[in-house]
């Protein structure tokens, strides 16, 4: 007898099954069965249906109901099965049912058992249309607009989608099923998204709902234009950006002059305009993008007249030409005109040699430009062969336009060193002094601070004092003026004295000898001090930055010197009092809490680790500032404190001041001569330069070195750049 393979059965099988609309899917048992679900469809009115109904089994197989509205699937084997009907006619009946009369996108399944005959008999449902008006508060919806209707049961929920009249502003939902909606209306962002209900619909009963107006979203806008040869006019087009500095930040375009952020969300934001040929980031109000916001809009606020005027930029270019294989950096940098100072512009601009460089989008202003290489084979310099920045030459850049700067070629790297130094430490600080003020103002100096040059802890908070000022710091001894001292006193002419600690450092026979220096209307030296050294420090702190404050402060052990030396300078160069506190106490005392109170002080930096500044002071600062406002410089050792404030306060800077961490004297006078530099003070060892200070000046582009006491202090190893073993 001739057999069939095995394969061949099992395929014959399947055609005859699918032949007679057999499914599987979803079935509880494989096994073939005699099973069959089968019924009539009819409309809402009894009749057969007008046009075709889909029957659909399991979402899988589909089948088309007779000419008499009947359906049949047979060959089911036991299980669960999914139906649903489709009609496709052109009356106003529901699109979509499920076989027990639901409308959702899935429910009860049908269970069959093996061999039944199941009769599932569907009316289908009129449906009804749903139409109502809405419209902007302010203005038409746009086609855009989407309006949806979500119907509720027992247990699921589906949507149904409408259509949107822009001319007429109103909206329709065709054969909608019976049963209670939501209406939820999206517009543009322009308006908020709006929802209400419940709508009620009956069976093939038509709804018209009340007319809806939409609120405007949280709004920031406004119109973007700029200058032309006088004429205001609107800026074509561009970026605004907004940032509420929480959370990221929102783009929109710029359009024919006007900008528009919808759907914010309560806050205050930083707004700024961005355009390839005008100033990048152009903000609202004098705060930079990254500066703290200032345009504050409250929930549903619409703020659309927040307007900028942009100024066009300029553009520089330039080649640049070096030794070797370098790393190109060009800082472009920004005078202040308040302070003079030159601050950081434009950075990090890398090309390759002898290729170009460009700036776009450059604010009119004046600027100093410095070439780095960063590979340290080829020397920074500034425009026009300068090397260091007192002999760079300005570039101003008006609006729109181009500056070429030419070729900049730059040479090998090499380091040139400067020493003040003196027979003892006295000399030394007449020294720095004298190097302070070459020359000295026809009415004489504003101010000299006097410590006790045997002790450090008076003079440690006196050098910003100094640099904020604009004077100088000298030591003494307790019960004489040194004749070095004595002399730069005369020279100076001083329109004050100030001592600085009590007469247990400085007597008063000294204080009443310093009475005959001073060339200013009161003729007397004054003294401050207190009852110890931290409350002399506070003292000094009071005396020098009330009433205007000091929005921000250092603070440091007054147990040891090397962190608040290294401090001066940094602090000077913003403004800042360093403050010193009983690093071993395991709190903040409450009479620097209440300076700290009266300075209206916001940010704090500690200079030295938990071993030098105990962990209860720097939780009882974050507690007083916040986390996000305290900074810690805490290196592993005082070389590397100094380090960490040289990279973060003199970023820009040519010359770094070199002094023996192992003894005090030296930099104690250096403070002001540092800040007047706008120089770090760095910390090193008598015979050779610690890591962290070496890697420093190499990364900073340092070019001048200026040592500060004699040989003894700092030796030839220093001098030489050799570096520390540990």
């Amino acid at each position: 007898m001739f057999r069939l393979p095995r394969i061949a059965v099992g395929a014959i099988a399947i055609a005859v099954l699918l032949v007679s609309g057999f499914v599987g899917v979803d079935a509880a048992s494989a096994t073939p069965g005699t099973g069959s679900i089968h019924g009539v469809v009819t409309a809402p009115d009894g009749s057969v249906p007008d046009g075709p109904v889909t029957v659909n089994l399991a979402g899988a197989t589909s089948i088309q109901t007779q000419a008499d509205g009947s359906y049949s699937f047979t060959g089911l084997p036991a299980g669960q099965y999914d139906l649903t009907f489709d009609y496709g006619g052109s009356s106003k009946i529901v699109a979509h049912e499920r076989w027990d009369g639901t409308f959702s996108p899935s429910g009860n399944k049908i269970v069959l058992a093996d061999g039944e005959d199941r009769v599932a008999d569907v009316r289908l449902v009129a449906g009804a249309d749903v139409s109502g008006a809405v419209t902007g508060i302010d203005g038409a919806l746009d086609a855009t607009t989407t309006i949806t209707l979500v119907w509720r049961g027992t247990s699921t929920a589906y949507t149904t989608s409408g259509t949107f009249d822009v001319a007429h502003q109103t909206w329709q939902v065709a054969d909608v099923p019976p049963g209670r909606y939501t209406v939820i209306v999206k517009p543009t962002p322009r308006w908020q998204t709006k929802q209400w209900g419940y709508l009620t619909v009956t069976e093939g009963v038509d709804l018209v709902d009340t007319a809806h107006q939409l609120p405007r979203s949280t709004e920031i806008g406004g119109t973007v234009s700029y200058v032309d040869n006088g004429v205001t006019l609107p800026l074509p087009d561009g970026a605004a950006w907004a940032w509420n500095h929480s959370g990221g930040e929102i783009y929109t375009p710029i359009v024919d002059g006007r900008y528009d952020f919808y759907g914010l969300n309560a806050g205050t934001y930083s707004i700024c305009f961005q355009e390839q040929n005008f100033v990048d980031l152009t903000c609202v109000g004098p705060q930079g993008f990254y500066d703290p916001p200032n345009v504050t809009v409250a929930n549903n606020q619409v703020l659309d007249s927040v307007n900028m005027t942009v100024t066009r930029g300029g553009q520089l270019v330039g080649q640049l030409v070096g030794t070797g294989t370098p790393q190109w950096e060009v800082r472009l940098l920004r005078k202040d005109a308040a302070t003079g100072s030159y601050g950081n512009e434009v950075d990090d601009y890398p090309t390759a040699s002898g290729s170009g460089f460009f700036f776009n989008s450059v604010p009119p202003g004046t600027y100093r430009l410095q070439v780095i290489d960063t590979s340290n084979t080829n020397e920074a310099q500034y425009w026009r062969n300068a090397r260091d920045a007192q002999d760079a030459t300005d570039i101003v850049i008006a609006p729109g336009q181009t500056l070429d700067l030419g070729t900049i070629t730059t040479v090998a790297r090499t380091f040139t060193f400067q020493r003040t130094d003196g027979i003892d430490r006295f000399e030394v600080s007449a020294g720095v002094s004298q190097a302070r003020f070459a020359t000295v103002p026809p009415d004489g100096v504003p101010i000299v601070y006097v410590s006790n040059g045997l002790n450090y802890p008076d003079a440690l908070s006196a050098g910003p004092a100094a640099i904020k000022n604009g004077g100088v710091l000298l030591l003494v001894t307790p019960t004489s003026i040194p004749s070095s001292i004595a002399a730069e006193l005369t020279r100076l002419r001083p329109q004050r004295i100030v001592v600085v600690g009590g007469p247990g450092s400085v007597s008063d026979s000294v204080l009443h000898q310093l009475d005959a220096y001073v060339t200013g209307p009161s003729g007397k030296a004054e003294r401050l001090s207190g009852t110890d050294r931290f409350e002399a420090s506070r003292n000094l702190a009071r005396a020098t930055f009330l009433p205007g404050g000091a929005p921000t402060v250092f603070i440091a052990t007054g147990n040891n010197y090397p962190d608040a030396l290294s401090a001066g300078p940094a602090a000077g160069s913003i403004g800042a009092p360093v403050i010193l506190v009983d690093g071993l106490a395991p709190h903040l005392d409450s009479e620097t809490m209440k300076l700290l109170h009266d300075l209206g002080t916001t940010s704090v930096d500690i200079v030295g680790g938990p071993a030098s500044v105990s962990p209860g002071i720097q939780e009882d600062v974050v507690a007083l500032v916040g986390v996000d406002h305290i900074t810690i410089f805490g290196g592993d050792t005082r070389y590397e404190n100094a380090a960490q404030l040289g990279e973060t306060f003199f970023r820009y800077t040519d010359t770094a001041f070199f002094a023996t961490g192992t003894n005090f004297p030296d930099a104690l006078s250096a403070a002001a001569l540092a800040g007047f530099e706008h120089a770090p003070i760095d910390l090193v060892q008598p015979t050779c330069v610690p890591p962290s200070v070496d890697y420093w000046i190499g990364a900073q582009q340092v070019q001048h070195i200026w040592l500060i006491g004699g040989p003894a202090s700092l030796g030839q190893g220093v001098e030489n750049r050799t570096q520390c073993s540990n």
